[in-house]
């Protein structure tokens, strides 16, 4: 570690040496380039303390201290980060606009390739304030109307897809969770829908629970049937080696139960979940009937929406998930 010359103290810390580089013109170019680096140091030191709040710690005692020169840090090395982004964008960028120009040079007749790639437009649109680039923008002439018309074309092609995208809504929901029938936490999570329409499914893959599903709840064609999929179709029906999913329906071809075999071998535990449906056929609940250790109560709205989702553990409310607006 190279410190500079007005370092006074130790000259080894935890076996880490500390040199202190002293005036020689014998010194190998190697090492003198060791000893410019030390006057990087003042510079970050100075942007950590005016920029990034390390002038005056406000946390008390010296976990305080830890805590804020960390987050100072941490702060800094994003910066340096999205720094290094917006330069990779930009170099995305210049290759993007040179793939263009070269797509519409290979796809226009020879003498609007010669006069369309003559003229730069990537330095046009970065100076398009630049009266000289004006000047040598209307030299260029550009190209007459009929030829530019493949080029045009793309654009539009391009800002047609890209500007086909659902609208978007904005939902709040409000997490509670619980230890012994007493309020634990409480969390507000946003998320922005494509669809409007909040089903079981989607508490699944943005929340991670109910987290034993199956693919669909109504299936018609299996009507009044019990149905067994094993994992591996072609081996042996061995509980040690292979493991089984069985689906039950009545005869709506709704689904009652669906039941996990469980898997020794990946230490998962069987399961077996009886479904319960309300009078407008929503899934109302989903039960374990095994030890009884989870259950899912699920409320809608008059539209058919998920409001609220409750999940149950031993017959404890754990967690409560509610749809604010």
């Amino acid at each position: 570690m190279y410190a500079d010359r007005g370092y006074r103290g130790p000259k080894q810390v935890n076996a880490v040496d500390i040199k202190v580089p002293v005036p020689n013109k014998s010194i190998a170019k190697a090492q003198r380039k060791k000893h410019s680096r030390r006057a990087a140091i003042e510079p970050v030191i100075s942007h950590l303390k005016f920029d990034y709040r390390l002038m005056r710690n406000f946390l008390k005692g010296s976990v305080g201290d830890s805590i804020n020169l960390l987050l100072s840090a941490a702060a800094f090395n994003f910066k340096r980060v999205m720094n290094l982004w917006r330069t990779e964008a930009i170099q995305c960028w210049q290759l993007l606009f040179l793939l263009i120009k070269q797509f519409i040079g290979f796809l226009c007749p020879q003498k609007f390739k010669i006069d369309f790639l003559r003229v730069n437009y990537l330095t046009l649109l970065q100076n398009s304030t630049d009266g000289s680039l004006l000047s040598h923008h209307r030299k260029a002439a550009y190209v007459r109307h009929n030829t530019m018309r493949p080029f045009i074309i793309i654009i539009l092609t391009f800002w047609t897809f890209s500007s086909t995208a659902q609208t978007k809504l904005l939902k709040i929901f409000k997490k509670t969770e619980y230890i012994n029938d007493n309020i634990y936490r409480q969390t507000y999570d946003t998320l922005i829908l494509t669809n409007p329409f909040i089903d079981i499914f989607f508490f699944k893959k943005n929340f991670y629970f109910p987290h034993y599903l199956p693919d669909k709840f109504i299936d018609e064609k299996y009507k009044n049937k019990r149905i067994s999929v094993w994992s591996d179709r072609k081996g042996k029906k061995d509980y040690k080696l292979n493991w089984e999913n069985t689906y039950a329906y009545d005869k709506a071809g709704r689904l009652t139960d669906y039941t996990y075999s469980g898997c020794l071998v990946c230490s998962a535990f069987p399961y077996n979940y009886k479904v319960t449906y309300n009078k407008q056929g929503q899934v109302e609940q989903l039960k374990n009937t095994i030890n009884e250790k989870d259950c899912f109560k699920i409320y809608y709205s008059d539209k058919g929406y998920i409001i609220k989702l409750e999940k149950y553990s031993m017959n404890k409310l754990e967690t409560e998930i509610l749809v604010v607006n």
